[in-house]
């Protein structure tokens, strides 16, 4: 069974690492896709690899759109709870490292 926090983008995720001390996942988000709603226990590293516009909804957050260009990272530390949603026009690719 997969956590709350695993395979947040469905079938559009791949594995790439998972080890003891952290899980390294590949995403594509395609335009007008939207993540499931999903928290991350732990900090998290997000590293854009294809960039485009994204809107990300966080609980306790205000709603925010920005644009991400390749090489742009975003850290979270601790829990948090959200959605990505691509709201440009072309797929955004993305590398995310959450620790355990």
């Amino acid at each position: 069974r997969l956590s709350p926090e695993a395979h947040a983008f469905g079938p559009r995720t791949e594995a790439a690492l998972d080890n003891e001390l952290i899980r390294v996942d590949r995403f594509t988000i395609a335009p007008g896709a939207a993540s499931y709603p999903h928290s991350h226990a732990k900090s998290h590293l997000l590293v854009i690899v294809h960039g485009g516009t994204v809107r990300l909804a966080a609980e306790g957050s205000p709603t925010v759109t920005q644009a991400m260009e390749p090489g742009d990272f975003d850290w979270h530390t601790g829990a948090y709870t959200h959605t990505i949603t691509n709201v440009g026009t072309t797929p955004i690719d993305a590398i995310e490292v959450v620790w355990k």
